[in-house]
């Protein structure tokens, strides 16, 4: 892809946003997003900026380890500014091949020049001129320590790939963390109380983009390109919205009916919630629930966008006592979790987990499901979900779960998954890695109630 335009601002766009990732734990979509909507950056320089900081945040461990070679003193000493102005620089030379070395260098001395403090412009010029060098070259991250070797060459925590290598041998942790540098691409689904997939297939198409039809999902599509969808015309109108295949497959799962009562726990902004709606074909009550109150603004004004009116929203924390009177015939427990299945989409977050979360969030989604569960009818469906596939956060929360709770029983997946996903299902739910066709890790276990709640 060529960036015609200016990139210097695509550059400048980048160097902000991924200091505001390191510095302020920001989550790169939505701060990409501002910050390249405020520069009025074009389609072209959006496609950089994305560009680069996704690549750099795929690759941080590594560019940081060879920029670390090159310095007299830890780069940890050096300021987040031109910390992130070494690794913008290192990954355009060293990953991509359709920017000259010469303006990768000198790109990141101007940005030095206003970003750093005296000195730096030489101090970053010298650095690059070194990894330049390097461009070609096989890794020298030595593989004698496999742990290490991981953790740099494809920038995961050691934590993370010592607990996989335990779990899955070798090879498999490998594959997962080569998976998770993959650039996944964008899957919407087609509102279909407002159009069918052929029709927005051929609109896509005359849009100039590549749209790609799922045999799995009826109403997903796939699509190649860094455009910025949600600014596009049939995302504006509510004919579609952007949301992940394994997100969709929970709705799936959960099956809710025509004219029944469903309640979305953790709705969060509300992809989910909108696909619901759509399964139930607009028809009954959906009340979504988050104890984020600025989340179920966005839920209300997406609701709005797609045609939807039987959502109801309740500012309620689902770990507290709900407060609910009345039973759901069917609930979505889309938990609160690590999303280490994530990290393809969402690289910074491989930088922000730690052994110790996952306790935390194991007790917190127990909770969860208690007090969920208590809200369920006499032969009602309850399905939990996690956008992880760490034990701590699915068998080992649903299996002494059902221990506890007996008059609940897990359900054979077959009957509500695509054929091409049944497979994976196992004792207790879907269980999903990363691989190219689906770069998400997830879990997804559907309960009946057999009997009334003790």
């Amino acid at each position: 892809m060529n960036y015609p335009g200016n990139p210097g601002e695509a550059r400048g766009v980048a160097l902000s946003v991924l200091v505001g990732v390191e510095t302020r734990g920001a989550y790169v979509g939505p701060l990409l997003d501002a910050a390249a909507n405020q520069q009025r950056l074009s389609p072209q320089n959006r496609a950089l900026a994305t560009e680069l900081v996704y690549g750099v945040l795929r690759r941080r461990n590594k560019l940081d380890w060879l920029i670390q070679q090159q310095l007299r003193r830890p780069s940890a000493k050096v300021t987040a500014w031109v910390r992130n102005i070494l690794l913008l620089g290192a990954y355009q030379l060293l990953h991509l091949s359709q920017v000259p070395p010469y303006a990768a260098v000198s790109e990141a001395v101007k940005l030095a020049s206003r970003f750093g403090y005296p000195g730096s412009p030489g101090f970053v010029n010298a650095v690059l001129h070194k990894i330049k060098g390097l461009r070609g070259k096989p890794s020298p991250v030595p593989k004698g320590d496999f742990i290490r070797y991981l953790a740099v060459e494809y920038s995961h925590p050691e934590w993370l790939v010592a607990k996989w290598i335990r779990r899955f041998g070798e090879k498999e942790a490998e594959r997962i963390c080569q998976a998770n540098q993959e650039h996944p691409q964008l899957t919407i689904r087609v509102n279909t109380l407002k159009a069918n997939r052929q029709e927005v297939y051929e609109q896509l198409t005359n849009e100039g983009w590549e749209p790609h039809k799922l045999d799995s999902l009826t109403e997903a599509l796939r699509l190649s390109g860094a455009k910025n969808f949600a600014a596009g015309r049939l995302y504006g109108q509510g004919l579609v919205e952007v949301q992940s295949v394994a997100s969709m497959l929970a709705g799936k799962v959960l099956s809710p009916r025509p004219g029944e009562k469903v309640l979305d726990v953790c709705a969060g902004r509300g992809g989910k919630t909108g696909h619901l709606a759509q399964l139930m074909e607009n028809k009954g009550l959906l009340l979504a629930m988050d104890h984020h109150r600025r989340k179920l603004e966005q839920l209300q004004r997406s609701s709005c966008r797609l045609g939807v009116n039987i959502v109801h929203s309740a500012a309620i924390d689902a770990a507290a006592e709900m407060g609910l009177k009345i039973k759901f015939d069917r609930i979505l427990v889309d938990a609160p979790c690590s999303s280490l299945g994530l990290l393809a989409r969402h690289p910074e977050i491989r930088y922000r987990q730690t052994p110790e979360e996952l306790p935390r969030l194991k007790a917190l989604q127990r909770g969860i499901l208690e007090n969920a569960a208590n809200r369920l009818r006499f032969g009602g469906v309850l399905v939990y979900s996690t956008c992880s596939f760490e034990p701590e956060e699915t068998e080992k929360v649903i299996g002494p779960f059902l221990e506890a709770h007996p008059e609940l029983k897990p359900e054979d997946l077959g009957a509500y998954l695509p054929p091409s996903w049944a497979g994976h299902a196992g004792t207790f739910g879907l269980r999903l890695f990363p691989c190219q066709q689906n770069p998400d890790g997830f879990f997804i276990s559907r309960l009946r109630s057999t009997k009334q709640m003790q």
